[in-house]
């Protein structure tokens, strides 16, 4: 097992180098070999027993903490808030402007058989027909 480059989301099973006093790795290929006369207790798996394991995991846990809301500065903060205005003023121009425009040509269209933007229907067939009626 290597030290873990890939970024700041992965676990790294070997400590970094500028950690070393903080503890020790965790493979028994870098560290002293296991004298034998010492008697193994408990399972024999890595565990709360296991420090240099237990604080792997806590620093690997930690360094994948992340802050729950990054705070935007104030270049930021004005984009959103032009965005919102122009969407207010879009709303505006939708609402005062253009649907007025259709409720008119809707009212046109009932009286006259046409929108006010097309030409009149000579072919005598009834209806207002679709935007390109003209060009069949």
């Amino acid at each position: 097992m290597g030290v873990g480059h890939q970024g700041n989301g992965y676990w790294e099973f070997v400590p970094p180098s500028h950690l070393e006093r903080a503890f020790r790795s965790t493979d028994y290929d870098y560290r002293a070999p296991v004298p034998k006369d010492w008697v193994l207790r408990g399972s024999g798996i890595h565990g709360p027993e296991n420090g240099d394991v237990m604080k792997l995991i806590i620093w690997n846990r930690m360094k994948q903490r992340r802050p729950q809301r990054v705070i935007p500065c104030l270049a930021d903060q004005q984009e959103n808030s032009e965005m919102e205005v122009a969407i207010v003023w879009w709303t505006f121009w939708i609402i005062f402007a253009v649907a007025p425009l259709n409720w008119w040509a809707k009212r046109y269209r009932m009286v006259h058989d046409t929108y006010p933007w097309m030409p009149k229907r000579i072919d005598g067939t009834k209806g207002y027909g679709n935007c390109g009626w003209f060009m069949e």
